[in-house]
């Protein structure tokens, strides 16, 4: 009789058909070697951020090199004919550069060719909204120095908050109410304000809306014409080309459009710094000086004064009559098309030299990268000079160029040894604070 085996062998599955190979050794991804960490379950890389693009940075150091010409003083009026006069292009133009970098930047830290949506897009919006409140902030500050330089960052500002509904707009939009912006805009500015005084209705802000050295109503069509070049791919160079040809032809359509010898400026016009003179603030002291010495009678009589003052039927006839130009500050439509077509082009140019000349202009694409800091220290710096008489008689060279090479000097060092501009490197602090998100944006 058999035995049972007590120690029966265990069940098997059957063998596979075939067993899966072995792993073969492979050699490390490249994102290994470049120190990224590996994927764990649950958790999600990053997208690796976009690099900064020069061009950018090149030109709005060239507008900044450019308003610091303005402002110390020349006053050269540009004509085509004439290459002798080319160095009166920085008056106005410069400005309006950085306006539609403005609106370069707003692209960029929205998505650039890709807008964000949702949540993320949300997100983005409230800190555009706490960036442009600190610019807004920081230009009150500077512009209560009583410096001869018109504060360009409260317009900034307002112009970063209207901007806010066209984001999800595409380009073709942006071009289009750009371009129809260019004659409504204006004609608001010119009627608005005249229209309403009779009514006893003022226009809040009015400087800043309607008639001071950067008037948001007519601005409004460069920081869109900047958004739409902010959602095209600026590294291609095809892109960077068309640029330079289109703004070419804009430039040349704005300017030559105003007379047959396609003046820039007429012979009526302002320079910057003279502009920025006009719109320094001025101690009160100064203005009511007379008023103090008038008798009763006399204030009672200037109730029904109109001080010589044109009526609002005047006041936009001359206005529109003198739409004949595209001088600086004049914020004609032949300007934003002439001057908004020139800055353009001339960010199409920065754009294609950038990667050729990165070493010998490094100075100026330093001073790019932090505009914010460089302004600044410049209208601070230049508060201090004005009242010794360095302005007096053309162009200060000394202090400009003494300007210039510090700016370029301080960028330099700062951008090699600490990174981002000290007031850059607060606003992105004061964003994290407000926010919770760290600005990631590399413009």
């Amino acid at each position: 009789m058999a035995l049972e085996n007590p120690n029966p062998p265990a069940q098997t599955s059957p063998l596979p058909e075939r067993l899966p190979a072995a792993p073969a050794e492979t050699q490390p991804s490249p994102e290994l070697w470049a120190g990224q960490p590996i994927d764990s379950p649950g958790v999600t890389e990053p997208k690796p951020q976009k690099k900064r693009i020069l061009g950018i940075d090149l030109a709005r150091g060239f507008a900044l090199i450019g308003m610091f010409t303005a402002h110390f003083g020349l006053d050269t009026s540009v004509e085509f004919a004439d290459p002798s006069t080319w160095g009166g292009l920085v008056n106005g133009r410069s400005s309006i550069l950085f306006a539609i970098l403005a609106g370069v930047s707003l692209a960029i830290i929205t998505g650039r060719t890709s807008v964000y949506s949702g949540q993320k897009l949300a997100d983005a919006r409230v800190k555009i909204l706490v960036r442009a409140l600190c610019i807004f902030v920081l230009g009150e500050i500077l512009t209560s120095l009583n410096s001869y330089i018109a504060i360009i960052l409260q317009s900034y500002a307002v112009l970063f908050v209207i901007a806010l509904v066209c984001l999800r707009l595409r380009r073709r939009w942006l071009i289009a109410i750009a371009l129809v912006w260019a004659i409504i805009g204006p004609l608001l500015a010119a009627v608005w304000e005249p229209l309403l005084e009779p009514f006893g209705l003022g226009v809040p802000m009015a400087e800043l809306f309607i008639w001071g050295a950067y008037p948001v109503l007519t601005w409004i069509p460069y920081i869109l014409i900047g958004l739409a070049i902010g959602r095209t791919d600026l590294t291609l160079r095809k892109n960077q080309v068309f640029l330079v040809v289109l703004g070419s032809i804009f430039a040349v359509m704005g300017y030559t459009a105003v007379g047959p010898y396609g003046e820039l400026s007429s012979s009526h016009g302002i320079t910057e710094e003279q502009f920025s003179q006009d719109q320094g603030s001025v101690p009160d002291k100064e203005i009511w000086k007379d008023f103090e010495s008038m008798s009763e009678e006399e204030l009672l009589a200037l109730e029904d004064s109109d001080f010589g003052m044109p009526s609002a039927g005047e006041t936009i006839a001359a206005t529109l009559a003198a739409w004949d130009t595209a001088e600086p500050h004049s914020n004609t439509p032949f300007e934003i098309v002439g001057s908004g077509g020139f800055a353009v082009a001339f960010l199409g140019l920065c754009l294609l030299i950038a990667p050729f000349t990165r070493l010998l202009l490094a100075p100026a694409i330093a001073m790019g990268t932090m505009s914010l800091t460089v302004y600044t220290l410049h209208v601070v710096t230049f508060r201090m000079v004005q009242d010794h008489g360095v302005m007096d008689g053309g162009l200060a060279i000394w202090p400009w160029l003494i300007t210039i090479i510090a700016a370029g000097a301080f960028a330099l060092i700062w951008q090699n040894t600490l990174g981002r501009g000290p007031l850059e490197r607060l606003l992105n602090r004061i964003l994290l604070t407000v926010t919770g998100v760290r600005s990631r944006s590399k413009h």
